[in-house]
């Protein structure tokens, strides 16, 4: 993390959401009570596959294609289980063996889990029921909202910390970092 004096809004946004992240995980564990510990691990491995080959993105940071896994884990599991998954897999990958400083491995887990709580809790909020089938055009509402949460809450995390940690503009570095993902996540 960078120094206070330089980004003094950094540290208590990296705590935020790492905390932030680590609370939803933690209300939320009363929900894998039904979960098939199975499918959960299955899930796991497809994310931990989606997420072996990170794409570095041209302003820092890295993308990766388990957004798919995310949105379809939530729908088919629940957000609990899937940001369980996701935090796990992130830890896993990225702390075990990638290497990757501990303060970036906990941001990017915590931001991804918080990610998938909410745009799952927007999911349901909107009508959606994890584990049961879409019926359209009832489902296209809640997919959509839980997609567009899912993007726009991932995508400015990840530029707000990049944004503070390097002093550039959180608006710039979403355009060079996102604006040309707006299409594949559509």
């Amino acid at each position: 993390i960078a120094s206070h004096a330089a980004f003094p809004w950094l540290p208590l946004y990296y705590l935020s959401v790492v905390m932030g992240g680590l609370l939803l995980l933690g209300m939320g564990l009363p929900q894998l009570a039904g979960v098939s510990w199975i499918l959960l691990l299955v899930w796991l491995g497809l994310i931990l596959a989606a997420d072996a080959a990170p794409v570095d993105l041209p302003g820092g940071g890295f993308i990766t294609v388990s957004s798919t896994l995310d949105l379809a884990g939530i729908l088919i599991l629940g957000p609990i289980p899937t940001a369980l998954a996701e935090f796990a897999a992130t830890l896993f990958l990225q702390g075990g063996l990638q290497r990757r400083p501990l303060h970036k491995v906990l941001f990017n887990a915590s931001a991804v889990a918080g990610t998938v709580v909410a745009a799952g809790a927007v999911f349901q909020a909107a009508g959606g029921v994890p584990g049961q089938g879409l019926v359209f055009p009832g489902s296209l509402v809640p997919l959509v909202a839980a997609g567009i949460v899912y993007y726009a809450l991932n995508t400015s995390l990840v530029s707000a910390i990049i944004s503070l940690s390097e002093g550039h503009g959180m608006w710039r570095v979403w355009q060079v970092n996102y604006l040309w993902t707006l299409f594949h996540m559509v």
